[in-house]
């Protein structure tokens, strides 16, 4: 896992794991909704960065967060991190201060 003091920027290419906590998260055969990926109004979206971390470490992450949350924990989905960005034309990006 990483290091909390020293963890460094998400790569594009880089895996992470997103939980599903609810049976809507997921159809029959087993392919996720897109409902899995839609934040709660009040809470940020999660995600487990796959980084230095082994497998067991990756599905112990998901039993911790559904413990926490007194959550059934159903199983996970991985995807890229370029897959989660937005990409904005020059002339509607973002405004930093």
């Amino acid at each position: 896992m990483l290091e909390p003091e020293n963890i460094p920027p998400v790569e594009e290419t880089e895996l992470l794991a997103r939980y599903a906590m609810q049976s809507s998260h997921f159809r029959g055969d087993h392919s996720v909704k897109p409902n899995l990926f839609i934040p709660h109004p009040y809470q940020e979206l999660s995600v487990t960065r796959h980084r230095g971390a082994t497998e067991a470490e990756i599905w112990q992450a998901g039993v911790n967060v559904a413990t926490q949350q007194q959550r059934t924990f159903y199983g996970r989905s991985d995807i890229l991190t370029r897959d989660c960005l937005v990409e904005f034309p020059a002339s509607h990006g973002p405004t930093f201060s």
